[in-house]
């Protein structure tokens, strides 16, 4: 998909589908990205079917755009299933659940994520930049995490 527009996404991928293209990776990625854009849960949820039968949440991009587009969502508990089920941890699903804890309002969740995602993975700038914007945002946060 070169520069479309959201609207176009879906009906270009049902398209690909009838002329027997085979989506990849990619063809996800952009394809939920539009989802969420245009917040269209249903479809969002149905593409989220379609890459667990046809073996797409084995690729990190797609599971990382998967737990970005719930999170867009209001539905961080389906951006924590997505997370969870992740074989291996990258710092950009880290980022991708702070981030979402964020958006959500759940700062100090994205909080307690970037302290264990720093466990886990070298953080990267926008790791700091999502974790810093929770803390901006946050009201009930202790500074003594800052020391």
């Amino acid at each position: 998909m070169i520069s479309i527009d959201e609207e176009d996404a879906i009906s270009l991928f049902n398209e690909m589908r009838l002329d027997g293209v085979y989506p990849n990776d990619v063809t996800f990625v952009g394809l939920i990205h539009a989802i969420s854009i245009r917040k269209l849960v249903e479809e969002g949820e149905m593409i989220h079917g379609f890459c667990i039968k046809t073996g797409f949440l084995s690729k990190h991009n797609v599971c990382n755009s998967l737990i970005t587009m719930y999170a867009k969502f209001d539905s961080i508990h389906d951006s924590i299933k997505v997370f969870e089920e992740l074989n291996c941890r990258e710092i950009i699903s880290w980022n991708a659940l702070i981030s979402g804890y964020a958006q959500n309002g759940l700062c100090q969740d994205a909080l307690k994520t970037f302290l264990v995602a720093t466990m886990e993975s070298k953080p990267n700038n926008y790791t700091f930049g999502s974790v810093l914007s929770a803390i901006g945002d946050a009201q009930d946060i202790s500074l003594k995490y800052g020391q």
